[in-house]
């Protein structure tokens, strides 16, 4: 991927991230309270509840960052898409 493509694709990711968390709601956006709570509850119900405790592994850990730390950023961008 050339230099200036994955600028671009960097700022577009930066201004959306941005723009989503600006707090401000336009009207597409905006959802009846109602239906809100209805689609989660719809969708909460379909979905068994789990109680799985995840086991701390420092190995494992230390192996993630060091292979994060290894990467540049073409290929921390590839693995978020």
């Amino acid at each position: 991927m050339k230099s200036s493509q994955l600028k671009l694709l960097c700022a577009i990711g930066i201004t959306t991230s941005l723009i989503g968390c600006s707090g401000h709601e336009s009207n597409a956006m905006k959802v009846d309270q109602a239906d809100k709570n209805h689609s989660v509850s719809k969708a909460t119900n379909i979905w068994s509840k789990l109680n799985i405790t995840v086991k701390q592994d420092s190995e494992m850990e230390s192996k993630v960052i060091d292979l994060i730390n290894g990467m540049t950023l073409e290929p921390k961008i590839t693995q978020m898409i």
